[in-house]
């Protein structure tokens, strides 16, 4: 048979065996919870950006709502506008067919004189 070991050597390395796990266990755990720091600093970020992004969106909901606002009041005006003017060329259109009017009766009551009087 071979060599009896010394139960004393064979416990120590046993000891060595399981402290050395354990020592690597305790690293992971020391990288896994710096891993896990990074992960919660990256998700705050994250969360930061997207609440910056909906407050720049509603920012623009409101800038685009004005700009619709403000056009729609500038449309208005602007049809009210045109409607005035509207109304304007159709009161000189009128204006002029009476002043024409009035110019073909003188004209008219001008040919009858000029008739009695030739």
């Amino acid at each position: 048979l071979g060599q009896m070991t010394d139960p004393r050597e064979e416990s120590e390395r046993w000891c060595n065996k399981h402290k050395e796990a354990v020592m690597n266990l305790l690293r992971k755990e020391k990288e896994l919870r710096i891993l896990q720091s990074l992960l919660d600093k990256e998700r705050q970020d994250v969360l930061r950006q997207i609440t910056e992004y909906k407050d720049q969106e509603q920012q623009l909901q409101v800038y685009i709502t004005s700009l619709r606002d403000e056009f729609s009041k500038d449309t208005k005006e602007l049809q009210d506008e045109v409607s005035k003017l509207q109304q304007q060329i159709e009161t000189m259109r009128k204006e002029n067919a009476n002043k024409e009017t009035e110019y073909k009766t003188q004209e008219q009551k001008l040919k009858d004189e000029l008739a009695k009087v030739t």
